[in-house]
């Protein structure tokens, strides 16, 4: 297992189960990250306010290899959305981020934009 510390965009949430969520992240090492935040709805102290869209955060997590999700262990808030005037939660454009990390990403290779013709 490989423990990481990165600053991270929360580009979206999902509720999982009871009080878990999913969290999909942009990191600049890694690119887009999805992982399991336990007991996030409930946990105030590992995660508070850092699960808004758009937040800036410092994230710790762990990754097993071969394994789609990393398990989000805590995040430290760098910036908030709403310092910028940006997107809220119930916003219906909170999720443009994550659209535009899935359409983008795959393009983009060590700095350069593969364009298609």
């Amino acid at each position: 297992m490989i423990q990481r510390q990165t600053e991270a965009i929360v580009l979206r949430t999902w509720p999982f189960h009871e009080s878990d969520m999913i969290v999909s992240l942009f990191t600049r090492e890694q690119g887009k990250v999805k992982g399991i935040a336990r007991a996030a709805m409930k946990s105030r102290k590992r995660f508070g306010g850092a699960l808004e869209p758009m937040t800036h955060v410092r994230a710790n997590y762990a990754e097993k290899p071969k394994q789609d999700l990393v398990r989000l262990d805590s995040f430290e808030i760098l910036r908030y959305a709403q310092d910028d005037g940006m997107v809220g939660i119930d916003d219906p454009t909170a999720d443009r981020g994550d659209r535009f990390a899935d359409v983008a990403l795959p393009r983009v290779r060590h700095g350069r934009v593969a364009v298609h013709a």
